[in-house]
């Protein structure tokens, strides 16, 4: 019993990761600092956990995966659309563009 109390409480620790993440791109509308690769790491282990949980029915597993795994697709979703419109990252782009046509 306290093997499954224990883990449900890591599993909770693990689903929460993710909520200051979204909240810290939300506010500061950037996501520069977030890796894409790192995402689709955890959305890759993820699908793993909840194949695991749907053979051994565990459900918090199963829970934990489907939340790390939309969680993650947010951040994706996140940085793709801030960081298509970043004022730095444009004006990177433009400093870039003025280099190659001179």
């Amino acid at each position: 019993m306290i093997y499954y109390i224990l883990g449900i409480v890591a599993n909770t620790f693990v689903m929460l990761r993710a909520f200051p993440q979204i909240f810290k791109i939300l506010y500061y509308k950037s996501a520069m600092d977030v890796s894409y690769l790192s995402n689709i790491f955890i959305i890759f282990y993820a699908s793993f956990w909840m194949i695991y949980g749907i053979i051994t029915n565990e459900k918090i597993i199963l829970l934990m995966a489907i939340i790390l795994i939309l969680t993650s697709f947010i951040i994706i979703i996140l940085k793709f659309v801030y960081n298509k419109n970043n004022s730095k990252l444009q004006k990177i782009m433009q400093y870039l563009e003025l280099l190659n046509n001179n």
